[in-house]
């Protein structure tokens, strides 16, 4: 059986329903899986993922690690918006960006 979705196209990026994404600020990124998408593209509501390490992942590695994404269905629904850059970030903020594919990491030097 297969799944439709539809997808919205802003600008190079695409958002769908189910996909995952990640959103970086400084040297950090967290994963998130999008929830949904406004009609217009602008807007997109997502929940963040948990990562789960195997074997000898250092924190501060760069994607991808080995691991697995678990999504969280009863996380916290977050908004994030596009912006005259042409980048989606925290509705109310003006700091880092969210875009498309998950990834984890932190850099525990700060």
């Amino acid at each position: 059986m297969s799944e439709t979705r539809s997808t919205t196209v802003v600008g190079v990026l695409a958002f769908r329903p189910g996909d995952g994404a990640h959103y970086s600020i400084g040297c950090d990124a967290y994963p998130y899986t999008i929830s949904r998408v406004s009609a217009s593209g602008k807007t997109v509501w997502a929940r963040r993922d948990m990562f789960r390490a195997n074997g000898n992942n250092e924190a501060y590695s760069e994607c991808p690690k080995q691991g697995v994404f678990v999504v969280q269905e009863d996380a916290k629904e977050e908004k994030f918006t596009l912006r005259d850059t042409g980048s989606f970030k925290p509705s109310g903020s003006k700091c880092g960006f969210f875009g498309p594919g998950r990834c984890y990491k932190q850099d525990p030097s700060f």
